[in-house]
């Protein structure tokens, strides 16, 4: 595995402050606050939309504080980027996770007055690690995954 440092610089990445990338380009975050977070993606309000990602980990459940879990959320922003919210579209305490991947997600409809969302992926206050890979955001209706760098490919550099 590499160790890479992510930072918000082109609007294209998906990215985390600390985290690990191993050889098959999945983000791993070691860490009890790691967080993946993307750009702002362009929405339309009052839409249906699908977040999936393939997700696996090994958390230890011994450890966990009563509000540890790995979470996939949307921040919802305005046009003036002002916070409307967000929405956990799917989380899982230690015990719900495998190290083989499994696909996990939801759908949701964005609130009125949406122009844009981030996507963040976390693992929060876990003792382990979380693994997040080829994650998928379309709106309902059309093919378009609208994730950037939604295979970890590219480092932002």
């Amino acid at each position: 595995m590499s160790r890479r440092q992510f930072c918000a610089v082109d609007g294209r990445n998906l990215m985390a402050l600390t985290n690990i990338k191993d050889a098959n380009n999945h983000i791993t975050s070691h860490l009890a606050y790691g967080l993946l977070r993307s750009d702002a993606i362009a929405v339309t309000a009052n839409a249906q939309y699908d977040l999936y990602a393939w997700v696996r980990g090994k958390l230890d459940p011994g450890v966990d504080t009563g509000v540890s879990e790995w979470i996939m959320r949307v921040l919802f922003y305005n046009s003036s980027s002002g916070s409307l919210g967000s929405l956990d579209v799917d989380s899982g305490n230690p015990g719900t996770l495998s190290t083989g991947w499994q696909q996990e997600g939801g759908r949701f409809t964005t609130p009125s007055n949406t122009a844009s969302v981030r996507i963040d992926l976390h693992n929060y206050l876990n003792s382990g690690w979380v693994a997040f890979d080829d994650v998928s955001f379309i709106k309902v209706g059309t093919g378009t995954n609208l994730a950037p760098n939604y295979g970890f490919e590219s480092s932002g550099s």
